[in-house]
């Protein structure tokens, strides 16, 4: 990045701009036409926020083992998983409607779904989940 000198020209000091030292103009530094210097971008430090209300996900195996205990045998969809959802973890982003659940569902919850024995019937929106029980 080139150095900038404050301009030496009788003309150009009354205007506030910076220039270069090929005296080339750069960009205003006071007055109305002044840019204002440049804030750093925010990062999140290499963490990313987790969804579901911000929950950690070691609730996540809660929630499913409490879904395969509550929910019969057979088919289930987002809906009645988020009537559970709801009942236990009332402030949860799953708790907030039925398309917050599904994505939830599909996404964070199913590897632990998937360990409880449930599988996907339907892979596409809406997606469907079966629950095998043994007899």
């Amino acid at each position: 990045m080139q150095d900038l000198v404050q301009p030496s020209a009788p003309g150009r000091a009354s205007e506030g701009l910076a220039v270069a030292a090929e005296d080339q103009i750069v960009a205003p530094t006071e007055g109305p036409g002044a840019q204002p210097k440049a804030a750093k971008p925010k990062s999140s430090g290499g963490k990313s926020k987790p969804s579901g209300g911000g929950r950690p996900n070691s609730d996540n195996a809660a929630i499913a083992a409490r879904l395969v205990a509550e929910l019969p045998a057979g088919t289930f969809k987002a809906r009645q998983a988020m009537d559970i959802i709801k009942r236990y973890w009332p402030t949860h982003g799953a708790a907030q409607g039925p398309g917050h659940c599904g994505k939830f569902l599909a996404g964070e919850l199913w590897p632990f779904l998937k360990a409880c024995g449930v599988r996907q019937v339907r892979q596409n929106s809406p997606r469907s989940y079966e629950i095998v029980k043994p007899t």
